[in-house]
């Protein structure tokens, strides 16, 4: 039986993303994780049917909302990110 040296390779670090890919992406993170009452703060009202659609998929929620939602659940997200 032939045996082979164990030898350790270090693999190629990925590159680091771009600050405005960061911050897309934390956005992105920060849509999924927003609660019922961050959005009625704003003005936002989703009871029943429409906070399950929410929640469901919040990036279609969001592409379908009125501009005025839009804008203010993008203060939600702005609110949360990092500085």
């Amino acid at each position: 039986m032939k045996q082979f040296p164990h030898t350790f390779t270090t693999l190629p670090a990925e590159p680091r993303m771009s600050a405005e890919c960061a911050r897309f992406v934390n956005g992105l993170k920060i849509l999924r994780s927003i609660d019922l009452h961050e959005l009625e703060e704003v003005g936002i009202e989703l009871r029943g049917i429409g906070w399950e659609a929410f929640m469901r998929d919040p990036f279609r929620w969001m592409i379908r909302a009125s501009d005025a939602d839009r804008e203010r659940l993008w203060g939600v997200i702005e609110g949360r990110q990092r500085k």
